[in-house]
């Protein structure tokens, strides 16, 4: 996972080069000083390296704090029920107090990124009879306003996906395109750390965390990058990811 980070920093960081050195070309403004220019180029390059990775590092450490967080959290609740964390996926009518009791869990730990979203989804759905329930999965998709990012701004959020009595929470609304499920056929931030997960189990966490360019529900277009990780139960037994 490390090795497709590196390969998506130098993929930005090319682009700005193109973008900086076609400024260049069409408006005329590289100065007969072109060393200077050179190395102005180089130091805010590095500066912006430097800043991405500080940032896409902190998302990653921030993902891996919060699935071991969902693994306590799941355990505690299970137990309150008198039944075992493997046992979710067949009990779907708990599945709406479990995700209202990860709320607040979720939003601390995107308060603490600058990232603009969290999710969490769940290998359970709440009609696991249904058509198509194999690629339904409940959970949480919680997004910030554009105010409002690393703990600043107005306190908005929006809910995009989960149980539509969150919202009664009073500081979150439901976005217009919201639905109750993930749809996650086919979807790289839920295929590919469960197979890391599957192949490797022993890893630690923050070797199995992936990077990719599609967000977590499908059809929004929100030109984003996505972290995502396994989550497990107190067993080790994988029960979902999540993610910024």
């Amino acid at each position: 996972m490390r090795r497709r980070f590196l390969v998506l920093l130098l993929i930005l960081m090319f682009t700005m080069l193109a973008g900086v050195f076609l400024l260049i070309s069409v408006f005329g403004v590289l100065p007969a000083g072109a060393g200077a220019t050179e190395r102005l180029f180089a130091n805010e390059l590095g500066h912006l390296t430097a800043d991405t990775t500080r940032q896409y590092g902190g998302a990653s450490a921030a993902a891996v704090r919060l699935s071991k967080q969902l693994t306590a959290g799941l355990a505690a609740f299970m137990k309150r029920e008198g039944l075992s964390a493997d046992n979710v996926k067949n009990h779907p009518e708990l599945l709406e107090s479990f995700m209202s009791e990860q709320v607040s869990a979720l939003l601390a730990n995107l308060d603490a990124t600058e990232c603009s979203g969290v999710f969490f989804v769940l290998d359970a759905t709440v009609n696991p009879g249904l058509p198509g329930a194999e690629n339904s999965k409940a959970g949480l998709y919680l997004r910030n306003s554009e105010s409002y990012v690393g703990g600043m701004g107005s306190e908005t959020r929006y809910l995009l996906r989960g149980f539509p009595s969150i919202s009664s929470f009073g500081y979150i609304n439901l976005q217009a395109k919201w639905d109750l499920e993930f749809d996650v056929e086919g979807q790289l931030f839920w295929d590919k750390p469960r197979e890391a997960y599957e192949a490797s189990p022993r890893l630690p966490l923050s070797r199995l965390i992936y990077w990719c360019s599609t967000g977590p529900v499908q059809g929004l277009n929100e030109g984003v990058m996505v972290c995502s990780v396994p989550v497990t139960d107190s067993y080790g037994r994988l029960i979902g990811v999540c993610g910024f």
